[in-house]
């Protein structure tokens, strides 16, 4: 910081106090040496690296740097606006919406080093715009979730834990279920992840129950032109045959709940793990297996 700032290092320097709170950086530099000057080392042969350093490698080693000495720096403050956006068509006002964004930057602090803030400018009173281009979409009602979305939905019902919360969503989308958009990172329900909840839990869903019919057309509107009408509609009336309200009862929030309850009390050494194993093998048996084995489920059970 001293070569950067020379004597006015201090205005920007704070260091951080052992054991304080607050984020820490997980990796950092051993040496002050900064991305220019690495090169500069690099190519002087005083540094060598054990494999040829690609861009990739430089500007990893930058971001690290670079956020290890912010994280020695001062706090920024920075400006926010909040604005009344409100949209008119014909004279007609149709939409508005209250944002806020970040208009300026009063003291830059660490931002001077690195910065994820962006900054908007934008006039501070009031002004209109018009619009290069308009274009027809047509949105859907229902709200596409967020991974971070669904683990806070995990959390608020009560199932799985810190751990497992970002691999149950890694499983979905690995297995094919859910589709995460690059764009915007929601997940979208695919068609094998309707056809499994379908078998799973018929048409009772956590807000509503729906008509099949309700569903089917829901399905096709979003997938218009990748499936069969006709295919689908005959894949899901099997599925709603081989459909039980016992195999519902079983992967139901309420049921993983209490499994998990039942994994504390095992962790905490108030029950057996093999009593609920049994417990779980001998609903299986009765539930599921039998349409799995059919005559030969005796084998197995």
């Amino acid at each position: 910081m001293y070569n950067r700032y020379g004597k006015d290092y201090e205005k920007y320097f704070n260091p951080r106090t052992w054991g304080e709170g607050g984020a820490h950086e997980c990796i950092r530099p051993t040496k002050a040496i900064d991305i220019d000057k690495l090169k500069e080392l690099i190519a002087e042969g005083v540094v060598e690296p054990p494999i040829r350093l690609s861009n990739q490698h430089l500007k990893l080693y930058d971001l690290i740097f670079r956020r290890f000495i912010a994280s020695q720096m001062n706090y920024a403050k920075i400006e926010k606006s909040r604005y009344l956006i409100e949209v008119y068509i014909n004279g007609a006002k149709v939409w508005q919406q209250v944002i806020e964004m970040v208009t300026g930057i009063i003291e830059p602090g660490f931002t001077e080093l690195y910065s994820t803030i962006k900054v908007v400018h934008l006039p501070k009173t009031d002004f209109s715009l018009k619009p290069l281009k308009i274009r027809t979409m047509k949105l859907s009602d229902t709200k596409l979730f967020t991974q971070g979305d669904v683990i806070k939905w995990m959390k608020e019902v009560g199932i799985g834990r810190p751990s497992t919360y970002a691999k149950i969503v890694d499983i979905l989308i690995r297995r094919g279920y859910v589709v995460k958009s690059h764009k915007k990172n929601i997940l979208m329900p695919s068609i094998e992840g309707f056809l499994v909840y379908t078998l799973l839990a018929g048409m009772e869903y956590p807000e509503n129950k729906f008509d099949v019919e309700d569903v089917m057309l829901k399905v096709m509107r979003k997938f218009i032109g990748k499936i069969d009408y006709n295919a689908l509609e005959k894949t899901v009336g099997e599925l709603l045959r081989d459909f039980k309200i016992e195999i519902r009862n079983m992967v139901s929030i309420e049921r993983t709940k209490t499994l998990y309850n039942k994994m504390q009390s095992i962790e905490n050494g108030q029950i057996e793990y093999i009593d609920v194993v049994n417990e779980l093998y001998k609903e299986l048996c009765i539930n599921v297996l039998p349409h799995i084995y059919r005559e030969e489920v005796k084998k197995v059970c």
